[in-house]
C-alpha cells in the first residue's frame, strides 16, 4: 500500500495476491468541502455525508452520475 496525504493506493503484489487493487479517492464531510474555485477546479473527491463521487468544475461541487 502507498499512502500520501491526499490518496492511498492499493497494488497486489506476489506475496498477497488477493489484496485489494486501486485508489481510494480523499473523503470530505460536505461542509468541509473546499469553496469551489479555479484553484480546486478537476478536483476529484468522496462526499463522505452524501456518499456520492463529487468533482469540482471550477465554480461549483458537482455529484458524478452515470448514464445509460
Amino acid at each position: 500500500m502507498i499512502k500520501n496525504r491526499n490518496m492511498v493506493f492499493h497494488k497486489s503484489n506476489n506475496d498477497s495476491p488477493s489484496e485489494d487493487k486501486g485508489f481510494r479517492l480523499p473523503e470530505i464531510a460536505n461542509a468541509s468541502l473546499p469553496t469551489a474555485g479555479t484553484a480546486y477546479e478537476g478536483m476529484i473527491a468522496y462526499d463522505a455525508t452524501n456518499n456520492k463521487l463529487v468533482f469540482c468544475n471550477g465554480t461549483a461541487w458537482e455529484t458524478v452520475t452515470s448514464s445509460t
